[in-house]
């Protein structure tokens, strides 16, 4: 058989493969993503263990709002515990219909470290205001949220509640 190479199907195929290297590259990172919200999640259980605390529960009604926040830092290139319509954890959490006796948030980035979620976990248990959050056990379900911005700096949110 013969095959007919033209302009038309070269363009074709290209943009075929274009679709499919588009269409496989976001599943990919929403992969290694997910990946990283799971060990950061398990480090700080580990955390917690190492000093006689029992393990955070992963709630998955608090992975969205997490996550969300998480996004809405990378888009802005911004870290804070504020989102881009000037709302705190507590704020989001109620606009999100989540029930709360108590809450907590841990908000950082990383950049050019190879163990993002090392350095993630060290830096808030280095920080007094992150740590108390990390280690109150009064908080009982947490979710952690990771969206990676265009130039590679990862956003994490953690989010802790007490119902």
């Amino acid at each position: 058989m013969k095959t007919l190479t033209t302009k038309a199907n070269l363009i074709t195929l290209l943009t075929l493969s274009a679709i499919i290297v588009f269409a496989v590259a976001p599943a990919a990172q929403a992969n290694a993503v997910e990946d990283l919200e799971t060990k950061v999640f398990d480090q700080i259980n580990t955390v917690r263990a190492a000093r006689g605390l029992a393990p955070l529960t992963l709630s998955q009604d608090l992975l969205p709002v997490a996550r969300w926040h998480s996004q809405d830092q990378a888009g802005r290139m911004t870290l804070s515990h504020r989102d881009s319509q000037g709302r705190n954890a507590g704020q989001r959490l109620d606009a999100s219909r989540i029930p709360w006796l108590r809450y907590g948030e841990n908000v950082g980035y990383v950049k050019g470290f190879s163990d993002v979620t090392k350095t993630v976990v060290d830096a808030w248990i280095a920080s007094p205001g992150h740590a108390a959050n990390l280690l109150d056990p009064s908080l009982k379900e947490t979710a952690v949220g990771v969206a990676q911005s265009p130039d590679g700096t990862y956003f994490l949110t953690q989010v802790f509640v007490t119902r």
